[in-house]
């Protein structure tokens, strides 16, 4: 794991010494839920969806024993460092309950989690620190609208050869310059975040469907979906 920092005028307070230590908790954290996660691989029978339900008993939110358990083992060893810090999780949510924070880890269990299920290795445990909304240490769908299926088309037609659902490995194929373009939609904060400064570190672009910067407020108000277009060379 690695961090990306730029120091300012106001964050001159982060030391080498702080970022080191966000680096040993960031590679616990990951142990600690790979740990988990290793549990469940190659036991699909293990597996077990919890879903939650609207009033109409309509499906609004699926998550597994699987992710809510790696979950919760990264949440507990960052909130036992760092209990001023803030997690926002992709199962759990923002963690504790409506606090603002300076620093908030981002989270996504398992990045891959149907890759689990069926025992395919391409899955993985994203985690990102964010510094005021600012990224400094990470981890290094076919359904559109109309509008974004012409996108789409218009993509393909000039691609290759197209790769579906190999999650956070292909932005590691992208970042090593085995894949040139990733283009996704309805993504999270914990579905990104992680990957912005390993695509920039390695010479890559990364930005919204319209060409902008990614940016996110880091608050409970603001955990809106996303649209990203990763390339490697532009």
């Amino acid at each position: 794991m690695s961090c990306f920092y730029k120091t300012s005028g106001e964050s001159d307070d982060i030391t080498p010494e702080i970022l080191d230590e966000f680096v040993r908790v960031a590679n616990e954290a990951a142990d600690a839920a790979g740990a988990v996660v290793k549990k469940f691989f190659g036991k699909p029978r293990s597996i077990q969806n919890i879903n939650k339900y609207d009033q109409d008993g309509c499906i609004v939110e699926q998550a597994t024993n699987a992710d809510l358990a790696a979950e919760d083992a990264m949440i507990s060893l960052i909130l036992q460092n760092f209990p001023h810090h803030v997690v926002f999780g992709e199962e759990r949510g923002w963690l504790p309950d409506g606090r603002d924070a300076d620093f908030v880890w981002v989270l996504d269990p398992i990045d891959g989690t149907t890759s689990l299920k069926n025992g395919i290795p391409l899955f993985g445990i994203l985690i990102a620190l964010l510094y005021k909304s600012k990224p400094i240490c990470v981890q290094p769908t076919l359904h559109f609208s109309d509008e974004e299926q012409e996108v789409f088309y218009r993509v393909t037609e000039k691609v290759q050869e197209p790769i579906y659902g190999a999650e956070c490995f292909t932005y590691g194929l992208l970042a090593s310059g085995f894949v040139d373009l990733i283009i996704q939609s309805f993504l999270g904060p914990y579905d990104f975040r992680a990957f912005i400064p390993i695509i920039e570190g390695a010479g890559g672009i990364i930005t919204d469907w319209a060409g902008q910067k990614l940016e996110w407020k880091a608050s409970p108000l603001s955990i809106g979906e996303s649209e990203i277009v990763a390339n490697s060379s532009i």
